[in-house]
């Protein structure tokens, strides 16, 4: 496969030691034990009156509720994602796969009979609404932490399949496979082996095939809010570089790294450094700002 030249203007970084090899091949071996799930959707859609998506009535709504037959994951195996407001946990995977769907949508993309990989995906926040809502779906978890690994097994194998991987990017996929690689909160904590992980990406999709990814763009800097505030602060290095540029992002790249574990990582991307440096391997490379939270989407075709 012959790929253009990457480079790399300007990539500066803050916490960052010598790294031995062991720290690049890192995964999580959480042997804390699952907990229970508390419950489905079902127990909590009629509970809590702001579960609402923009544009879609109350009735749609128990229309996909009543599609998805997976459990809702305790707080503790699911990132934390939500706290304990365990219906707006099942309501934000419905909106990102609403924004997937329209990406997919719009390049025409059938994710019924797609084969899907959810990188990064934990216990199947947004890979659950995919699954219940298409047929026959050939679906992924690719995951570091194998307490996620072991969850969706025990709750959601074998219509969703999970493997633990590594920090090292390699997916045991063959060439031109796959319809569509999604990552939430992935890129926005992967520095060393972004490209690589990006180009492993690009072999695997299928030609015309979609990468959904997230990452913190310079806007995702400029508005960072006060939860993203609270979790820069534990990074060396945050304090100063925020007090020298409180608006904007005065590189195209910057990663905050922290005890220099490769998974303790903060990474800050322009769109400019995003096009330049990913969209060199596709043919068609998008950024649309605050579509995940603060995070913006990056839309890659092959």
């Amino acid at each position: 496969m012959i790929v253009p030249k990457c480079t790399l203007p300007f990539r500066t970084s803050t916490g960052y030691g010598e790294t031995p090899l062991s720290e690049l091949l890192t995964s999580i071996n959480d042997t804390s034990g699952l907990s229970e799930p508390v419950g489905h959707v079902s127990d909590f859609i009629n509970d809590t009156s702001d579960l609402s998506v923009e544009g879609l009535s109350k009735e749609r709504l128990l229309h996909y509720a009543g599609r998805d037959t997976f459990p809702i994951p305790a707080t503790a195996d699911r990132e934390g994602y939500t706290g304990n407001a365990h219906g707006q946990f099942w309501l934000n995977g419905l909106r990102d796969y609403f924004s997937i769907k329209k990406s997919c949508d719009s390049l025409n993309i059938n994710l019924d009979n797609a084969r899907v990989i959810d990188l990064g995906g934990a216990t199947g926040r947004v890979l659950r609404h995919i699954v219940s809502n298409h047929k026959n779906v050939d679906a992924y978890i690719a995951e570091l932490n194998r307490k996620h690994v072991e969850w969706i097994r025990k709750h959601a194998w074998p219509k969703i399949k999970a493997f633990q991987n590594t920090t090292f990017p390699h997916l045991p996929f063959e060439d031109d496979s796959v319809d569509l690689v999604t990552a939430f909160s992935v890129f926005t904590h992967v520095d060393y082996h972004a490209e690589a992980l990006i180009l492993e990406i690009r072999r695997l999709l299928r030609p015309g095939g979609l990468a959904y990814l997230t990452i913190h763009s310079e806007d995702t800097w400029r508005t960072r809010n006060g939860t993203l505030v609270h979790l820069l602060k534990e990074y060396p290095g945050y304090n100063a570089f925020s007090e020298q540029n409180p608006v904007d992002l005065p590189v195209p790249y910057h990663a905050f790294r922290l005890n220099n574990n490769p998974y303790l990582c903060m990474v800050f991307q322009t769109h400019e450094w995003t096009q330049k440096n990913w969209g060199a391997f596709f043919s068609s490379c998008k950024i649309i700002d605050r579509m995940h939270g603060t995070h913006a989407v990056v839309l890659l075709t092959k």
